[in-house]
């Protein structure tokens, strides 16, 4: 017990090892004034991680870890921040048996905001290489793409009307090139599914078989389809990617050239007019 002067006073109390606590008491004249005050510990606390990121505590930014200070016991919300990293976000509750903390942050293999170039092998009814490059901006997805087509086709063979020739065969290769828009899901750490749609331009170039030589006239045509698909990457590593492309594609116009060797050649009419699969690597930018 203590005594002190009547009035209003502020009581000040301290321990070793505690945190301190002040409070006012109206002192009067005659009368015993109980004050009962559980003071709290006061733990040297210790945070790591890996890697080393910025520390939030009760959402104030405390510095960076490692980072060790004195807090009372109690309850704090630390979230921890690193480029490339899920943000940690944890309650814990501090206390003479709780007091070291060593936190993992989790690998971040996609962002909502990315840059990526992608090389591919296309199969099935365009065969070719393929090359892309597009963009995520809040996961919002613009592609631009081009196929270099390897599949020949078969030998075609024209001839001059009312002109006693022999006709001539051209065999035709595929060049492609276009565009897509989507948006992505990103699923889990390292799966992001986009779905897309786009269209483009595809373009064939006739070789005479015989000399070698092209003609305008039964060599170049064109067709522009509408696809619809979707883009799958799986990442490996922090900036790379397996991808997988299928789509499925149709007509919406083309060239009378095209439109005349398409309605006899089914290697031709598959350029852009079916299914088609791309597989490769994706490297990302952030």
């Amino acid at each position: 017990s203590i005594q002190a002067l009547i009035g209003e006073r502020c009581v000040d109390i301290r321990q070793t090892g505690y945190n301190s606590e002040s409070i006012r008491v109206e002192v009067k004249e005659g009368k015993k004034e109980k004050i009962d005050i559980q003071l709290s510990d006061i733990i040297s606390v210790s945070i790591k991680s890996n890697p080393i990121a910025s520390i939030y505590i009760d959402d104030k930014l405390e510095g960076t870890t490692p980072w060790s200070k004195t807090l009372v016991a109690g309850e704090y919300d630390i979230r921890l921040e690193a480029s490339k990293y899920h943000d940690f976000k944890k309650t814990v509750t501090i206390d003479a048996d709780n007091k070291d903390f060593n936190f993992k942050l989790k690998r971040r293999y996609f962002k909502p905001i990315n840059i990526y170039v992608s090389g591919e092998y296309q199969i099935l009814g365009n065969e070719g290489i393929k090359g892309s490059i597009g963009a995520f901006i809040k996961n919002i997805n613009a592609e631009a793409n081009v196929v270099y087509g390897l599949k020949e086709s078969e030998v075609i063979y024209w001839n001059v009307p009312d002109q006693m020739t022999r006709p001539s065969g051209y065999t035709y290769k595929p060049l492609y090139f276009g565009g897509k828009i989507g948006y992505g899901f990103i699923i889990g750490n390292r799966l992001r599914i986009t779905p897309q749609a786009g269209t483009g331009i595809l373009m064939i170039k006739g070789t005479k078989v015989e000399t070698g030589t092209t003609d305008p006239l039964t060599t170049d045509g064109y067709s522009i389809p509408v696809l619809v698909g979707c883009r799958v990457d799986f990442a490996i590593a922090p900036a790379i990617a397996l991808s997988l492309s299928p789509n499925y594609s149709f007509d919406i116009v083309e060239s009378e050239l095209y439109k005349q060797i398409s309605s006899v050649s089914k290697v031709i009419k598959g350029y852009t007019s079916g299914p088609n699969i791309g597989m490769g690597v994706s490297f990302m930018f952030y």
